[in-house]
């Protein structure tokens, strides 16, 4: 099989077809990274609420720790909840 060469003007058309396809996946590749960096923005401020949560409790904690050890030593044991009760 003969292949023949191409002319300039099929070079031309090939490459703005080339030129056509690359800008189009351009165009879907930005439209991509815009969409996930705004689910990830929505994502940061839904959870910032959250971990400003998590370091407060972390900060209550020594507090609350001692608060558990008091009940503890403090509070009577129940064994059976159901002799206990009809006791």
């Amino acid at each position: 099989m003969n292949v023949r060469p191409l002319t300039s003007s099929e070079k031309t058309l090939l490459l703005l077809c080339g030129v056509a396809l690359a800008g189009v996946g351009l165009v879907f590749t930005v439209r991509d990274h815009r969409a996930r960096a705004t689910a990830a923005l929505e994502k940061i401020a839904e959870l910032e609420p959250q971990a400003d949560a998590a370091v407060t409790a972390a900060t209550d904690a020594p507090f609350w720790e001692e608060r558990r050890a008091w009940l503890d030593k403090t509070m009577p044991v129940i064994k059976d909840e159901g002799q206990e009760h009809s006791a």
